[in-house]
């Protein structure tokens, strides 16, 4: 199921504003902050070093997962090969901004689904509207649609399925885009307020889906 966009809000543009993260990341965490995972929980692409397991509520600690040794995992391992992990032994999966760069994301996404016991929790942030950014490499722009599917696939019917476009106008968008290049960071604190004020003012905008920034995907595994 895809849902509807929130909408611009006074609130939302002083936080927005008043972030010092990216409009990628503070539109995701917005819209993860405060989700709670019981049991095992599995963050695919993390490490010590990724800096938002305080966002959550855990009752353990998370189970990162990560190619790079830098990123200070607790496993090292390619996302994109079978993980080191039994079948059904996760309550739950977490996963920010690791999909698009992994060549084979069918593979690391059925993976996913696997570990995953049934019922399990799944909450991924995957960008949308934003520039090339090699980690080591970028390989993918998934639309809303194409998750689902892909969700399909693997058993995951859109019911079961949430997909959240991050948007808060195309002008939002736009600079978003363009906000970490040169200079245009250097007057993060002015441009971006900038930026956000005509979705503030002129909230009628409509197809707002169509300028997502981002996207957060939570559901369960059927069973």
């Amino acid at each position: 199921m895809i849902l509807a966009s929130r909408r611009p809000t006074l609130r939302r543009y002083w936080r927005l504003c008043t972030s010092r993260y990216t409009l990628l990341r503070a539109l995701e965490y917005e819209a993860v902050e405060g989700f709670r995972f019981d049991g095992v929980t599995i963050d695919f692409g993390g490490g010590a070093k990724a800096g938002y397991s305080s966002l959550f509520y855990l009752d353990a600690p998370l189970i990162s997962i990560n190619i790079a040794p830098a990123m200070q995992p607790r496993i090292v391992a390619d996302l994109t090969l079978p993980l080191p992990l039994g079948d059904a032994s996760a309550d739950a999966v977490i996963s920010l901004n690791t999909f698009e760069h992994l060549g084979d994301d069918d593979f690391a996404l059925a993976e996913l689904v696997r570990v995953l016991k049934p019922g399990g929790r799944f909450l991924l942030a995957v960008p949308f509207l934003f520039q090339i950014h090699g980690s080591p490499n970028d390989h993918h722009r998934h639309t809303a649609a194409e998750w689902e599917r892909r969700f399909d696939r693997l058993g995951i019917p859109s019911g079961a399925v949430e997909i959240e476009p991050l948007v808060w106008d195309p002008i939002a968008t736009a600079w978003g885009l363009v906000e970490g290049y040169g200079a245009f960071w250097r007057l993060h604190w002015v441009g971006r307020p900038l930026a956000l004020l005509p979705g503030l003012l002129y909230r009628r905008i409509l197809r707002l889906p169509d300028y997502a920034v981002a996207y957060v995907i939570r559901g369960r595994k059927s069973g």
